[in-house]
């Protein structure tokens, strides 16, 4: 077992897109240097190269799309990739573009430039992995790729020509199929490792890292033994480690580099410093931002020269974005000024575009701050011009939403541009989260132990609705057991609280037929980008509104567990409110969708499963939502024989909304038939509604049928404590809070049978389940004239409900369901129903 490592924070490094870096390096490196013998602060001379960054030579794209539209993977000239590198800070370089020297070879004749290729090498199956060399002749190349399809025979190769290399992103699935077993051979092929890659995700480069600095010599023995390959090098437990801008674009070059310490200030003493190990990683990776503006970048530099003159103010926007590290020339507010006119004048151009959407676009892009500051001469970090354009491009695309709300007329250019702000950065988000279960199994491997951490989606939260109690009910059990559970919502509410999450909407409204619900839409991209920066272990969406489907949208993108809660039967109540079957239909098509995308349905009824089976989710996969009660207020020890005026008489109680649709009638029949029979009892209703009023009539003659009004908190806890029995006309196909409580009061519960199997109610040990009003007047009537079984009945429900359904187990259960699951693979229960711990419960409490 491995000690147990806390993620660690990110670095805090900063890069000046147009100058010279400014540098801070991780200690755990520094203590890796400890190990060699010697530090930084004894070193004469250090060189510092970015080893890995290509050039328009790699013009084989690894996507189909790209494939397809004749798009090399760069453009950038391999003059520049050493100009922008010596201008920020390195004193050496290199080019390692796809299985070809070709670009380097361009600038070789400079005395700091170092021969460079990433080769693509094979494990049998056709699983690629990307080996960097270095410093290698022409023969020696020739020669790697005759062999490199073996990556075995490539690997023995390297080390016995001691020719310099390294796994790049050795956790990175470059065609999908990477196993961790495949990452255990690269631990004994390769002395030599990049830990630190610009385009990786923080924590991908973060647990290689801890992976490589916690190898042991057992490690590598026990590796041998399974796999049944001789470790290369010495003490192959002691990694040397290496990192890379994996620049494309020309945007990020040095950025992320090494540092070297070396005899002297050439060529060959900074390969012989790699090859001793006196190396350290520089830099910091900012995941999807910096391989997302890559891929706009070179997408940008692609049809650049496919468009005509005509186009050169676009052009001019453009490449300030995308091209950030030419420097101005001329004053630059004057000059963004000048160009950003004629920018608009090149969009009133009539192109048979419609004239309204360039207005759109006009005042969409005039007072954007974000663009602004790109053409603000001076400073700016990499994470500033990552920030600023994300913040462009999610302005851009908010503003386009509410426009075509405002004008629905725009849908259809809205169809259009849309996917061209967000594609590079779902592509991006997708791909780098391929690598998610290999980090898991890293974590698992070195003995990590992460809290879980949630985030609940909802687009209703701080209202007296059913989900948003529902939401509020979790987020405090969360609380109280110092969960990292958190709440996303969309709302102009801007009171704050703890772990919730709220994103002022970019628009708002309202849906036809239920005008008392109102509907916000939050940024989509900052939105996205939150839940990447915050790496959750897992989702919950509450509701298939815009934050719902966002919330859904960043579970598959990032390969998260997600799981949906069905609170409200959208397709009836669309039909209800609407009386078209067409929308009714329409909202079915779109639950349905929304909801097989999750991974555990749970429902606060059981009614829905069998709609549920109907969407193709398979039974396994849903479950009821679990409620519980508070065991600390609703107590048998709360009994207060005087609380009700009505002394010496048998209690039956009902908590609950006082309307037709509860069956009040039901319990009026039931009063009539016992009062036939005894006058020892006396009913109450406890509760409120819209029908009370008429009832009250219909009841006035009744003399020991009484109607209290609404009660809370104490005292409602009190008058369940101080009753004897209680009824609920209605069937049970769902966590009722009333009969959790009453049974948590110690209350015999008495109540209608639904067709599907029992949830609360165990029938002839905490209650009754009738199929009939005989039965239910019967059932009723017998606790009513048995007081031995009545007061039985009581206890053993009021420990049935203490040990099933505390706050404490509820959730709990809950937690470990939403928290261990990995896939849509997992194998739970259909419904709960009494587990056999809860079996023998009972009949320890009856015997």
């Amino acid at each position: 077992m491995k000690s147990h490592c806390p993620l660690g924070a990110p670095l805090k490094t900063h890069f000046d897109i147009n100058g010279p870096p400014v540098r801070t390096c991780r200690p755990e490196v520094r203590a890796t240097l400890k190990i060699k013998g010697f530090t930084m602060k004894n070193v004469s001379e250090i060189a510092r190269i970015d080893l890995h960054c290509h050039s328009w030579a790699s013009d084989r794209p690894s996507l189909w799309l790209m494939q397809r539209l004749g798009c090399p993977e760069s453009f950038t000239s391999p003059e520049t990739v050493r100009e922008t590198a010596m201008q920020r800070g390195m004193n050496f370089v290199t080019i390692t573009d796809h299985n070809t020297d070709a670009g380097v070879r361009t600038i070789e004749h400079y005395g700091n430039v170092i021969p460079g290729d990433e080769v693509t090498a094979y494990f049998p199956g056709e699983v690629k992995v990307h080996v960097v060399c270095l410093g290698f002749t022409e023969q020696q190349h020739e020669r790697i790729h005759q062999i490199r399809h073996d990556i075995h025979l490539l690997a023995r190769y390297l080390h016995e020509q001691k020719i310099v290399h390294f796994c790049a992103h050795p956790l990175h699935k470059i065609n999908g199929r990477l196993t961790w077993d495949h990452f255990e051979k690269i631990l004994l092929l390769f002395k030599t490792l990049e830990i630190l890659n610009g385009t990786r995700l923080r924590r991908f480069n973060w647990i290689t890292e801890q992976i490589v600095a916690h190898l042991t010599k057992e490690d590598i023995e026990r590796l041998a033994a399974k796999h049944g390959i001789e470790p290369v090098g010495e003490e192959p437990w002691k990694k040397i480690v290496v990192g890379g801008s994996d620049d494309h674009s020309g945007l990020f070059i040095g950025t992320c580099y090494t540092e070297i310490q070396v005899a002297e200030l050439s060529v060959e003493g900074v390969l012989e410093g790699i090859r001793l190990g006196r190396t350290r990683v520089c830099g910091n990776s900012d995941g999807c931002l910096t391989l997302s503006h890559q891929v706009n970048s070179i997408a940008y530099q692609f049809f650049r020269n496919r468009l005509g003159r005509e186009s050169e103010e676009l052009l001019f926007i453009l490449g300030r974005i995308f091209e950030r590290n030419r420097p101005l020339k001329l004053n630059s507010k004057m000059r963004f000024r000048r160009r950003l006119k004629r920018f608009f004048n090149y969009f009133r151009r009539p192109k048979g575009f419609n004239l309204n959407l360039i207005e759109e676009i006009r005042e969409i892009i005039s007072s954007n701050v974000a663009l602004k500051s790109l053409f603000t001469e001076g400073v700016m970090t990499r994470e500033e011009y990552n920030q600023n354009v994300f913040t462009l491009a999610s302005d851009v695309l908010d503003q386009m939403i509410v426009r075509v709300f405002e004008r629905p007329q725009l849908l259809h250019y809205f169809i259009v541009f849309a996917p061209t702000v967000l594609s590079a950065y779902l592509m991006t988000i997708r791909n780098l989260h391929g690598e998610r279960d290999l980090i898991l199994s890293g974590e698992q491997w070195l003995g990590i132990e992460r809290k879980p951490k949630v985030a609940w989606f909802t687009d209703s939260f701080g209202g007296a609705d059913c989900v948003s109690k529902t939401c509020l009910q979790y987020l405090h059990a969360a609380r109280a057991r110092k969960q990292d559970l958190y709440i996303v919502t969309s709302t102009t509410d801007s009171e704050t609280s703890e772990n919730v999450i709220k994103y002022r909407p970019i628009k708002s409204f309202q849906l036809p037929g239920y005008e008392k619900n109102t509907l916000h839409v939050p940024s989509i991209l900052k939105m996205i980008k939150f839940i990447e920066d915050q790496d959750f272990d897992a989702i919950v969406v509450s509701t298939p509104g815009p934050v719902g489907v966002i919330g859904l949208l960043c579970a598959k993108l990032m390969r998260i567990p997600v799981h949906g809660v069905y609170h409200t039967d959208f397709p009836r109540m669309a039909l209800r409110i609407s009386g078209d079957p067409m929308f009714a239909e329409m909202a079915l098509l779109l639950t349905r969708m929304f909801y097989r995308q999750v991974d555990q349905v749970f429902s606060l009824s059981q009614r829905y499963f069998e709609d549920f089976k109907n969407y193709s989710i398979p039974p396994n996969r849903i479950h009821l939502l679990p409620r519980w009660i508070d065991t600390v207020l609703f107590t048998p020890s709360r009994r207060n024989e005087n609380y009700w005026k009505e002394h010496g008489l048998i209690k039956i109680l009902y908590v609950g909304r006082i309307a037709k649709d509860k069956n009040i009638e039901r319990l009026i029949r039931l009063y009539e038939h016992l009062s036939n029979q005894s006058d020892s009892f006396v009913f109450y209703c406890v509760g409120d509604g819209p029908d009370i009023e008429e009832f009250k009539k219909k009841t006035s003659h009744l003399s020991r049928f009484l109607f209290t009004g609404r009660k809370e908190g104490n005292d409602l806890a009190i008058a369940y404590a101080s009753a004897d029995i209680f009824v609920y006309p209605n069937p049970i196909d769902s966590y009722k809070t009333e009969i959790l409580e009453a049974m948590a009061s110690g209350l015999p519960c008495i109540a209608m049978r639904n067709t599907l199997p029992p949830v609360m109610v165990r029938h002839e040990k905490t209650g009754f389940l009738c199929h009939s009003d005989a039965e239910f007047f019967q059932s009723v009537k017998s606790l009513l004239l048995d007081d031995t079984r009545r007061k039985t009945l009581s206890f053993t429900t009021a420990k049935y409900a203490l040990d099933t359904f505390s706050e404490e187990k509820v959730f709990a259960h809950f937690w470990n369901r939403i928290t261990q699951t990995t896939s849509q693979s997992y194998t739970y229960s259909q419904f709960h129903v009494a587990t056999a711990q809860e079996e023998r419960i009972l009949n320890v409490v009856e015997n």
